[in-house]
C-alpha cells in the first residue's frame, strides 16, 4: 500500500481522532491520570509501544490462522492474567471471576473440541 493512498490517509486521520478524542475525555473527566501521564513520559511511552507490537501480533496471528483459535487464545489470557493479579498481586478472586473463569475453560475446551 503506498504511502499515499486513501486508506492509509483515512487510518492517519481515524487514529488522530481516536487520540483527541481520548484526550478530551482525559480533560473533562480524569485530569489526575493525565497529569501521572504526563510525568512518567518513558513509563508511557513503553506501555504505548507493548501495546503497539501486541496489536501486531494480534492481527498477525488473525492473518495466519483462523480467528476463533485466536479468540480463543485472548480468553484462555484472562485466566492467566487473573491467576497473575491473585498469586503476584494479592488480590482476591472473587466467587463471580471464578465463575467466569470457568466459562472461559469451558468455551476454549469446547472451541477447540468442535
Amino acid at each position: 500500500m503506498a504511502c499515499g493512498s486513501s486508506a492509509s490517509i483515512l487510518g492517519r486521520k481515524g487514529l488522530s481522532f481516536k487520540k483527541l478524542l481520548l484526550l478530551a475525555w482525559l480533560l473533562i473527566k480524569d485530569k489526575e491520570t493525565l497529569k501521572k501521564l504526563w510525568h512518567r513520559p518513558g513509563l508511557t511511552l513503553a506501555i504505548s509501544i507493548s501495546s503497539c507490537l501486541g496489536s501486531i501480533g494480534w492481527f498477525s496471528a488473525m492473518s495466519l490462522t483462523a480467528v476463533p483459535y485466536v479468540k480463543t487464545l485472548g480468553q484462555v489470557e484472562v485466566f492467566f492474567m487473573m491467576l497473575i493479579s491473585s498469586l503476584w498481586l494479592k488480590q482476591r478472586v472473587k466467587v463471580k471471576d471464578m465463575g467466569g473463569l470457568v466459562l472461559i475453560a469451558l468455551a476454549a475446551v469446547l472451541v477447540l473440541w468442535g
